[in-house]
């Protein structure tokens, strides 16, 4: 069992998104390991000017004095780098990029998986999103040891998140970062001791997830409104969800619900069938999107009815519809190649 004398096990981290932040510093806590760098994507252009800035991930690094390593891709000189600093473990959440087998090889204790999905379910680049498209009812984190195969590794702990009817991606993934941030320090003796509990995947039960792009933005109103308001949530903030009304995309914010259709307003889906209690009703297939907020390009998001003020639309308004693309499948839509590791969130 180890102890506050134990000695700190060389070890880094790899991550880029601000969701990995908790676990970073729980990890940190433990004392239990010697930070010989932390990964995490080179600095991108932000803002109108295109200015370079660093992630969060880099700035807390350095407020801690840790070496950050940024390479744009993870290549041989960063295996014999490991090598060089006798490095134990990798931990690793949201990274995004990919890791090859010679990185792997070069770890003795292996590489953990921070994957924000309760596996086999979701491997891939968006199980967060996907989990709330699907109207499931619970998402959490497995800390996985990393295999060649996407997402396929054996798991040693989950942790479990309650998906509310109001969580989008947002919220849920500041839930699920604090999941993870309480099972890696619970996993490090086994994981540092070499003696982890491993639970094989279960492949039968195995799905994928795409990651998303700004077309997914697009709605079709022919899908149930409760599946709409879904995936909303899930796209929220980024892609969002958009309509499209003289030929401006009106994005739509948060809170987003489904109702049940009146009997008495049969319309085609995507018609607007007024305002109720500060909310935009659109018929779809089946039921009624509410949508208690708009945003005009360039503008700020309003509540429906200060919207509506300066920017009328009218009942009977039949908003099109546009194919939306499924964010779950049986197969691998990747394909990786049996040298690489996918690794995603």
């Amino acid at each position: 069992m180890m102890s506050a004398t134990s000695p700190k096990v060389p070890a880094i981290f790899m991550g880029s998104d601000p969701m990995v932040l908790p676990v970073l510093e729980a990890l940190s806590a433990s004392q239990r390991l010697d930070w010989k760098g932390i990964f995490t994507q080179p600095d991108r252009p932000h803002g109108r000017g295109q200015k370079l800035e660093p992630n969060v991930v880099k700035c807390w690094a350095q407020g801690q004095g840790l070496p950050v390593i940024q390479p744009e891709k993870v290549d041989d000189t960063h295996v014999a780098w490991l090598k060089e600093q006798g490095v134990q473990v990798a931990f690793v959440m949201a990274f995004g990029q990919l890791l090859r087998l010679p990185f792997l090889e070069a770890l003795p204790l292996g590489a953990w998986n921070f994957h924000v999905s309760i596996l086999p379910k979701y491997r891939g680049t968006s199980p967060i999103q996907s989990a709330i498209a699907q109207g499931d009812r619970e998402s959490g984190v497995s800390l996985m040891r990393i295999v060649l195969k996407m997402d396929a590794g054996p798991v040693l702990s989950i942790g479990r998140v309650v998906i509310t009817p109001e969580d989008n991606h947002e919220t849920l993934s500041k839930r699920i970062a604090q999941a993870a941030a309480t099972i890696g320090p619970h996993s490090l003796e086994a994981i540092l001791s070499n003696t982890p509990h491993l639970v094989p995947q279960d492949e039968s039960q195995a799905s994928y997830v795409r990651k998303l792009v700004k077309e997914d933005a697009a709605l079709d109103f022919n899908e149930p409104a409760d599946k709409l308001a879904c995936r909303i949530r899930a796209q929220w903030p980024w892609p969002g969800a958009w309509i499209e009304h003289a030929g401006q995309k009106l994005k739509i914010g948060m809170p987003v619900n489904a109702g049940k259709g009146d009997p008495a307003q049969i319309a085609a889906p995507g018609t607007v069938l007024g305002t109720h209690e500060g909310t935009l009703k659109i018929a779809c297939a089946q039921g009624v999107l509410k949508i208690q907020a708009l945003q005009r390009p360039t503008a700020k998001m309003l509540p429906i009815s200060e919207f509506l003020r300066g920017y009328p639309i009218e009942t009977g308004t039949v908003f099109p519809s546009h194919p939306m693309q499924p964010l779950v499948f049986k197969e691998n839509p990747y394909l990786a190649k049996s040298s690489i590791v996918m690794h995603s969130k």
